[in-house]
């Protein structure tokens, strides 16, 4: 058990940090071949390339041989220095400047990107000899309308302009790639150049990224997308965020409200990997709607991650939080009504500020909260290791998440080279928490197989499927009672018997006894109530929405009389006056009536059980066997029920404490349909071994 609670404990963690390395390498792998190129004749980094811009467009500029090379500077271009090769990141003069946070964007202009490569003729030649080698371009982002042409051919074009020239759809686009004309290539210059009309001072308004931008053999372009992998991510996000959401609902605990944030941040993950794949390009390509969907998700999706964790850790949300949640909800609504820079600038607080509060999140309530207050709690009252490793296995998902999202962070305001580890350091944090609760799942089955055997499964279903209600509700029921006979005088001789193994022995054998009694009253759909030492409370109809007290009568009495059968084959294969294992004679009472069915207890513990008259008298009935010289005994409101189904012979009345009349008591025989078996109470006394004492007073 120890070794497989410390596999448990530190296979999460291990699994964690083996995924997030892997994805490091293979991000990192996937940029580096980019920068450093494939062995493929076609490969060309875009940024390693001269690149001009120039205001307006002129097709004319954009043929090959216009005279652009990095020894010249053309009237009106204007070279870029170094990437990115956005708009308002290039020299050109006069170039409109923004008011930090305006909520409206700058007019539209028209400018001209171009990019000149030299092509030699070996590079023409391995090109025209290979029929399966086709040229390829991929641009990681391009903004806001634009065309793209190879050597003045148009190869691309995503232009939607209105009668004015203004723009109707944007097209802001990420993982854009599209194959070319291999007969467009040239010996010597060629030039890419992009029409771009946008805001001038959007930093979307060119290439955005730093890279990846470069041109290859369009099946290796193709092979590197991701866009399978981003779709199953939305999936499972996507998933998850409903199956927590289903989960909060059927709970309905307030302490676990912390499903409710966790299927809010999937949702929230699941909308931001929509539309990070390149396929929302197709879906939903208007960027107006895309990138203000983006935005939403990712200032919203920290704080409720964060307002998860805290309520796992510490059960409480902070301050800070609610603050830091209330501010980004007001980020994620104003960017749906104003400009996209806007929206872009919010992002550049929210890229700051983000790390702050996540660094709280981190250092007060996984490092402080957990390793420091929390094991000192956990040592003074609990050494269920489960559930700590359930807790410690979400905070070192949650410390990885947060190292990628600082890289991410990073990233959007230096770097621009568009890795994106959180998304997939997410995607392993779900993982890890999906094997954590098939861990916790095999414990809770383990739980409820053992939490079975002290509860009825009739009663526990009902309570799960919600069909118990709180409070007592009034209902026919039969009521049934048996005892052994002689128990404590058994229970000494086993003492004398056995001594110090007495109890095992005892026990054994009273469980043996219980397992067939329960068997019988199972089967016949009974409801075994409890066990008081070695007596048996059952009842049929309590817990039923609509029952038939005939039925329920029936099948009482029939469950007694399977028991009888049982006990006289256990009897006859036991030796005449065997004390270690002696036979076994019991007595039960029944009787039907309307009692009071519900739970009873008190908050910390309550159980589905029956009060009111009508047990009582059963208990009584049951009693009276020991004078009758009988094993069952039904009262009459039982008798009246079923007496054309089975034979009988009537005791004499008894006068019961509480009852003003004397209560009629009938001794079952069998059933009127048996074949075989007792005709007369003479024969099941014989049948039982009961001797006939009438001990009445």
């Amino acid at each position: 058990m120890d070794i497989k609670r410390t596999l448990t404990k530190f296979l999460i963690p291990v699994l964690y940090s083996a995924a997030i390395m892997l994805i490091i390498v293979n991000q990192f792998n996937t940029h580096n071949s980019i920068r450093k190129g494939g062995d493929g004749p076609l490969y060309k980094n875009l940024m390693e390339q001269p690149a001009f811009i120039k205001r307006g467009f002129n097709p004319a500029d954009i043929k090959t041989g216009m005279g652009l090379s990095p020894a010249e500077k053309p009237e009106n271009w204007v070279r870029f220095t170094s990437a990115p090769l956005r708009v308002k990141n290039s020299n050109l003069p006069d170039l409109p400047k923004r008011t930090f946070l305006s909520p409206f964007g700058k007019p539209e202009e028209e400018f001209t990107l171009a990019i000149t490569m030299e092509i030699s003729d070996d590079v023409i030649k391995a090109i025209n000899a290979n029929p399966n080698l086709h040229p390829g371009v991929y641009l990681s982002y391009i903004g806001e309308n634009w065309e793209i042409f190879f050597n003045g051919t148009l190869v691309r074009t995503e232009m939607h302009l209105d009668e004015n020239g203004k723009i109707q759809s944007r097209r802001n686009w990420r993982y854009v790639y599209f194959p070319m004309d291999k007969s467009l290539y040239v010996s010597g210059t060629n030039i890419l150049a992009i029409r771009i009309v946008g805001d001038p001072a959007l930093g979307v308004t060119g290439f955005y990224y730093t890279n990846p931008y470069y041109i290859d053999d369009f099946k290796t372009i193709d092979g590197r997308q991701k866009y399978l992998i981003l779709t199953a991510l939305f999936g499972m996000f996507v998933f998850i965020g409903l199956y927590y959401l289903i989960l909060f609902i059927s709970v309905k605990k307030k302490e676990e409200i912390y499903n409710l944030y966790y299927s809010i941040f999937s949702f929230l993950i699941a909308i931001y990997a929509i539309t990070r794949n390149g396929n929302i390009n197709q879906i939903i390509p208007n960027s107006d709607i895309s990138v203000r969907l983006e935005f939403f998700a990712l200032f919203t999706m920290v704080p409720v991650l964060g307002i998860f964790i805290e309520k796992i850790v510490r059960r409480k949300v902070s301050r800070v939080s609610i603050i830091v949640l209330s501010v980004y909800s007001l980020f994620a609504i104003t960017q749906i009504f104003f400009c996209t820079q806007y929206g872009a600038e919010l992002l550049q607080i929210w890229s700051v500020t983000v790390l702050l509060y996540f660094s709280f999140v981190f250092l007060y309530d996984v490092v402080y909260s957990y390793f420091w207050i929390g094991r000192k709690k956990q040592k003074a009252t609990t050494e269920d290791g489960t559930s700590k490793t359930f807790i410690m296995n979400i905070l070192v998902g949650s410390i990885l998440v947060y190292l990628c999202g600082i890289y991410d962070v990073l990233d959007t305001l230096f770097f621009h080279n568009s890795f994106g580890l959180f998304l997939y350091s997410t995607f392993v944090y779900h993982i890890g928490i999906s094997v954590t609760l098939a861990f916790n799942f095999q414990r809770m089955n383990r739980a409820i197989g053992v939490f079975g055997k002290f509860t009825n499964k009739e009663i526990a279903q009902l309570a799960m499927d919600e069909h118990i209600k709180p409070g007592g509700s009034p209902k026919h029921a039969t009521i049934f009672f048996s005892d052994i006979r002689d128990f404590t005088g058994k229970s000494e001789t086993f003492t004398k018997i056995f001594g110090k193994e007495a109890s095992n022995k005892i026990v054994f054998w009273l469980n043996d006894y219980l397992s067939r009694m329960v068997e019988c009253v199972e089967k016949k759909g009974g409801v075994v109530d409890k066990f008081i030492g070695d007596a048996v409370m059952a009842h049929w109809g309590a817990s039923s929405e609509s029952g038939n007290p005939r039925q329920d009568a029936y099948n009482c009495v029939y469950s007694a009389l399977m028991m009888r059968s049982v006990l006289y084959k256990m009897n006859k294969s036991r030796k005449p006056g065997d004390q270690k294992n002696p036979k076994i004679n019991i007595g039960c009472g029944i009787n039907t009536g309307i009692v009071t069915a519900g739970q009873i207890g008190s908050e910390q513990r309550m159980e589905f059980t029956v009060i009111g008259d009508p047990v009582n008298l059963a208990s009584r009935i049951e009693s009276l066997n020991k004078v009758f010289g009988t094993d069952i005994l039904i009262s009459e409101n039982t008798w009246k029920l079923i007496k054309d189904y089975i034979i009988t012979e009537e005791m004499p009345a008894v006068n019961v404490k509480g009852k003003k009349d004397p209560v009629r008591i009938f001794a079952v025989i069998n059933l009127k349909s048996a074949k075989k078996g007792p005709k007369t109470l003479a024969d099941v006394r014989r049948f039982m071994g009961i001797k006939a004492e009438d001990r009445r007073q």
